[in-house]
């Protein structure tokens, strides 16, 4: 759980992250099951935050047809072997950042 703050330091926002079994487990929940486990969960580890949060956004990397997946993951020896073939250009797509880059 990641609090995003204003210039005063105040908390905004909370960006919270789930991975591996926890997403999974997650991606299966309807919207309002969704919903009532993040709210029991949240309270559960910042009591604080009950009646003081409100979801704005879910975002499934799984379920996303276009990311499936939340980022990649090269086996060891990957990166090398195919670097040079990522950094070129597909058509009108272009690849950047930790996928293409040399250090």
């Amino acid at each position: 759980m990641s609090p995003i703050r204003d210039e005063q330091g105040q908390v905004q926002s909370l960006v919270c992250w789930a991975n591996g079994s926890k997403a999974k487990q997650l991606d299966v929940m309807n919207a309002d099951v969704l919903t009532k486990y993040v709210y029991s969960e949240l309270k559960r580890m910042r009591p604080r935050t009950e009646g003081n949060v409100d979801i704005l956004r879910v975002v499934s990397w799984e379920r996303d047809l276009y990311a499936l997946g939340a980022y990649s993951h090269f086996a060891p020896g990957q990166i090398q072997r195919f670097q040079d073939k990522m950094a070129k250009p597909w058509q009108r797509i272009h690849f950047a950042g930790e996928h293409t880059a040399i250090a």
